[in-house]
Parts: structure tokens; sequence; C-alpha cells
């Protein structure tokens, strides 16, 4: 949660409004883990935090699946 309301992370973030703690679990386990086919990725760098990405799966014009990548 730290990382996730970091002042930085925030003005970069998708959605840049702090999260509270009880209401981003249940979230994080209903929506960033619905599709165990498009986990989330944390990307470090000699073990600094540099990156996380969220994968969510949206239907084009024609219906077929596609994957979006969203960063959070």
């Amino acid at each position: 949660m730290d990382w996730r309301n970091d002042p930085d992370t925030l003005t970069q973030s998708f959605h840049s409004a702090p999260k509270v703690w009880p209401d981003f679990y249940q979230e994080f386990i209903h929506e960033y883990l619905l599709d165990s086919s498009l986990p989330p990725l944390f990307a470090l760098e000699k073990g600094k935090r540099v990156g996380f990405l969220r994968f969510r799966r949206i239907d084009d014009l024609w219906g077929s699946a596609l994957h979006v990548a969203m960063s959070q």
C-alpha cells in the first residue's frame, strides 16, 4: 500500500486517488486476479520497484479477445 499510495506513483497511475487497504484488498482479489491467465506483473530493477502492469481482456470490433495492459 505504501507503494500504491506513494505521491510519485499516484501521479503516474491511471487512477490517481489514494487507496485504503480494506477496499483495495477486495478490488485486487476480485478484479486484478479475476482472470488467472492474465496475472498482474510487478517490475523490479536491481531490487527497486519500478513498475506494475495490470492486464484486462477486451473485445475488439470483430468480437475477438485482445489483451490490453493498463498501468495501476
